[in-house]
């Protein structure tokens, strides 16, 4: 599969879980702040992504300060990267080798 293959399904999947899931999970009353909203986004993601990760050496991080982040001052909310498993690291985040995606969440109220 190539990059932007995975890409797009990628940003199909998480405009999906946006628009059903975590809509589904506002009107619920789940999401009380933005934690609880990074949170549902990780593990909807997770859920639909999971054997496409797994397949192609990808993690999701939360609150990413590795590779281009390092030393920038900028600390996205979550990112899909590609990692190289058999890299000899005693921290994972050393072995991500590029983001794939890139996540930055606000939460606002609907009051």
């Amino acid at each position: 599969m190539t990059k932007e293959s995975m890409a797009e399904i990628i940003d199909a999947t998480i405009i999906s879980v946006w628009k059903n899931e975590i809509q589904s999970d506002y009107k619920k009353l789940w999401l009380l702040k933005e934690d609880s909203l990074k949170n549902a986004l990780y593990f909807h993601l997770r859920t639909v992504l999971g054997e496409l990760l797994d397949q192609n050496d990808m993690r999701i991080f939360t609150e990413f300060t590795d590779c281009e982040f390092k030393h920038s001052g900028y600390r996205p909310d979550m990112v899909i990267a590609k990692i190289d498993p058999d890299a000899d690291v005693a921290y994972w985040g050393d072995a991500v080798t590029e983001c794939i995606a890139v996540i930055e969440i606000k939460y606002k109220t609907g009051f």
